[in-house]
């Protein structure tokens, strides 16, 4: 930022200073009365529909300290600090550039027809940890924008990188008068602004304008792959040095060996390092600008190692080969201009993407072709039917010429909204979608409607029921969630599981769930999963399809926390709350549970499992390791179903028959004497949170079914009666298990709290009660989350697994 007296200001402006004896001095320039930033000047431009003069008044009004004039219009009636000039523009020029003389600073000019903001941006990323660097932002690279860059630099910084951009010959002469880059840059020769120029040796022509006022030890640095631009270059006879760099093996530096994956580019360069280089960009047209980029740092004396380090901080500017993430849909965003040079290395992009992802390509006009600009559509079309691209959508006057030779895949469009609805069953599905186009055509526009469709009311189906003894465990769950879900963020829809196993969905009301009357409803109907990507229950008798954005899991028990439920949904492409399939199978089994965490030295019960049942000698060898008193669990099944206590070989045995019934697998376990205590675990905003730790007071040895559920010989104690030291030590170890398990947005993990005063781990439930007087939830409030935002983080949980 400038820091000058207005009498500077007038010497350095080539201008008359007048109406001032003032020892002002000015922060800053601006050219827009919008923009006023204070004590600054204000610089009125010309241009073809507008006179910045008219603003002068306003912008003494705001504060302007003074104000640049042309000579030619009427200063009479001012009576503020003016300095006159003959041209607003050329003395905003001249006043760059006496700045830039005054500061110790190196500059790199970048011009090309394609690749100069995104190698810019590399540049940026690379020199900014060495150098106080200044650089062009946005579209600021002509004879407006480059002035103000430089003149809204602090004085401190010591490098600029500038972007010359130009729609006619001399244009990047006057830029390059004013930066006097002393590294030049040749990013592409293309056919981008051929309306302009008349012909392809004009616009080489116009950027190698770019070594004029270069000092002669200053260096040229070139894509070396255009021969036409080659021999133009050598007849030049240029005392600057030249460097080439490219895909052709002539170049000084060649580029081999690019793979494109699906958000990194790795290619090398053997005349620069033996080593990959590797960049988090799309497209293999970025190598070319990557590889420019690093010869510029080399040319500072940068070790290339250093600078290859550094490319995994690399972003480039939005529209600009941005990837944005919008349902399943990757969005590749390339919408600020097209070109053929530029759309033809963005088409191979899309098609060379080793994915199974459906690829589509949406494309707008490209401009100022000149009178060969239908051909230039028509060689793309040809182009395109050469590639792995699955549909074509076209928009704009030209743009329909895309579709003249792959008529099978393509579809034109008029209008925006045409085009929004054709593209919203792709964000349903895993798809690469590439937007590319003019700036006029707005692409940018329908991506940013596809963002707000993506925020709209999603469909979240509860799923309750289940082929499992917690049946109607999981109609008292999920008719609490209805009463307490989030409608007015969600769409609801409910899908039931019969006793039977099989889905089924309907208009159900609360009173038939809570009644278990549901499957009466005269709406219901069969549905089933649909395997594949489409994310959908399909009914059996139609075949109509409910596509669904989550899937909230309230069965409890066998087939919903067993891992079988997680690997439905996971084969039809449907996000599902909770564990996922291997952690709820780890989860689930008590005997496994036990192995992997003895495997980690996790305080908890001795165990033995049974298959079958013992003779009283081998009873004798179990309760000499257990102790004479243990407790008889199912494996796999949950709510205390077939659990039972023994003390004695008669009610071992009969308590070893009855669990036999529920599961071939039994856990008997040591009795820990003392008393069951609990920890709710959530995962929430990236972080594990535990809820207060509560305390079962039973009346009976062991909390049952109908303790849980009917609170018959039991009663809950939250917070739990145990001292500072063992509530911390429940807590960490309630995360450590959670982790340990691989498990997922919610658990209530139980411990036994001991007579000796020792934590001992108990089981994990990873579909925990959910009525509104269960466990979790209370223990959950003690904190300060309420059961409704319970549900709603687990629905944003399994959104944000969507969007990766």
């Amino acid at each position: 930022m400038i820091f000058l007296s207005l009498h500077q200001l007038a010497t350095m402006c080539q201008g008359e200073l007048i109406n001032s004896k003032d020892a002002y001095k000015v922060k800053g320039v601006y050219i827009n009365t919008r923009e006023h930033q204070g004590e600054d000047i204000f610089i009125p431009i010309i241009g073809d529909n507008f006179d910045g003069h008219q603003y002068v008044e306003n912008a003494f009004e705001q504060g302007a300290k003074v104000s640049l004039f042309q000579r030619d219009h009427d200063f009479s009636s001012l009576d503020k600090p003016l300095i006159l000039v003959d041209d607003t523009r050329l003395a905003l020029g001249n006043l760059a550039k006496a700045y830039r003389l005054s500061m110790n600073a190196s500059v790199i000019g970048i011009t090309g027809s394609n690749g100069k903001t995104s190698t810019k941006d590399i540049l940026y990323h690379l020199l900014n940890p060495y150098f106080e660097v200044s650089a062009t932002v946005g579209n600021r690279n002509n004879d407006i924008g480059l002035p103000l860059t430089i003149l809204e630099s602090d004085p401190s910084v010591n490098l600029f990188i500038l972007e010359m951009g130009m729609s006619a010959l001399d244009e990047i002469d006057y830029l390059q008068e004013i930066a006097m880059a002393s590294i030049g840059l040749i990013t592409s020769i293309g056919a981008a602004h051929l309306n302009d120029l008349g012909s392809l040796d004009n616009i080489i022509k116009a950027k190698l304008e770019i070594t004029h006022h270069m000092p002669d030890d200053g260096v040229l640095i070139v894509n070396g792959d255009h021969e036409r631009f080659l021999e133009i270059l050598r007849s030049y006879q240029l005392t600057q040095r030249v460097v080439t760099y490219g895909l052709k093996s002539s170049n000084d530096y060649v580029i081999t060996e690019t793979h494109q994956f699906k958000d990194t580019l790795v290619f090398h360069c053997e005349q620069l390092t033996d080593n990959p280089i590797i960049v988090p960009l799309l497209g293999r047209h970025q190598a070319l600008n990557t590889l420019g980029a690093l010869l510029v740092g080399k040319e500072l004396h940068i070790p290339i190692e250093t600078l290859l380090s550094n490319l995994a901080n690399v972003s480039i500017t939005a529209s600009r080969n941005e990837v944005v993430k919008i349902g399943q849909a990757m969005i590749i965003d390339d919408s600020y201009k097209s070109n053929p040079e530029a759309l033809t290395e963005s088409l191979m992009m899309l098609s060379e993407f080793s994915s199974h992802d459906r690829k589509i390509a949406v494309l707008g006009d490209m401009l100022d072709l000149g009178p060969r600009e239908i051909e230039y559509h028509q060689e793309i079309s040809r182009l395109i039917d050469s590639l792995v691209i699955d549909r074509v959508y076209t928009i704009g006057k030209l743009a329909h010429h895309f579709s003249d030779f792959n008529t099978k895949i393509s579809h034109h469009f008029t209008s925006h909204d045409e085009l929004l609805a054709a593209l919203k069953p792709w964000l349903k599905q895993p798809s690469i979608i590439l937007f590319k186009g003019a700036n006029a055509l707005r692409l940018f526009d329908v991506i940013e409607q596809l963002k707000m469709e993506e925020k709209k009311m999603k469909k979240v189906a509860l799923i309750f029921g289940g082929k499992s003894s917690e049946y109607l465990v999981s109609l008292s769950s999920i008719s609490s969630v209805i009463q307490n879900f989030p409608s007015e963020k969600y769409e609801m829809c409910l899908i039931g599981m019969s006793l039977e196993g099989r889905f089924y969905t309907g208009d159900y009301t609360l009173e038939e769930i809570e009644n278990n009357t549901w499957l009466e409803n005269k709406t219901s109907r069969e549905v089933v999963l649909k395997p594949g990507d489409d994310s959908c229950f399909m009914a059996v008798d139609t075949l109509e399809e409910t596509v669904v954005d989550v899937a909230f899991n309230m069965i409890h028990g066998k087939y919903g926390e067993d891992g079988v439920l997680q690997s439905l949904m996971k084969a039809s492409n449907i996000s599902l709350t909770g564990c996922d399939q291997q952690s709820s199978i780890l989860a689930y089994d008590k005997d496994i549970t036990h192995r992997l965490l003895d495997n980690e030295g996790i305080l908890k019960a001795k165990y033995r499992t049974l298959t079958s049942s013992l003779t009283l000698e081998q009873y004798g060898d179990l309760t000499d390791y257990l102790g004479q008193k243990v407790i008889i669990k199912p494996a796999r099944e949950g709510s205390s179903y077939g659990i039972s206590v023994a003390d004695n070989y008669e009610d071992f045995k009969i308590g070893l028959e009855e669990a036999l019934r529920f599961d071939t697998k039994v856990v008997i376990e040591e009795f820990i004497k003392g008393f069951e205590v609990g920890a709710a675990v959530l995962e929430k905003d990236g972080r594990l949170l535990v809820g207060d730790v509560d305390e079962i007071e039973l009346a009976t040895d062991f909390f049952d079914y109908e303790g849980k559920y009917a609170f018959k010989n039991a009663q809950i104690v939250c917070p739990a009666r145990i001292d500072e030291s063992a509530t911390r030590i429940v807590k960490e170890s309630a995360k450590l298990v959670f982790k340990l398990l691989g498990c997922r947005d919610f658990s209530r993990v139980d411990f036994f709290y001991g007579e000796d005063g020792q934590v001992y781990f108990n089981e994990i439930n990873t579909i925990p009660g959910f009525t509104s007087h269960s466990r979790f939830p209370n223990m959950m409030k003690g904190i300060g989350i309420d059961y409704k935002e319970i549900i709603e983080t687990l629905i944003e949980n399994a959104l944000n697994r969507i969007h990766g």
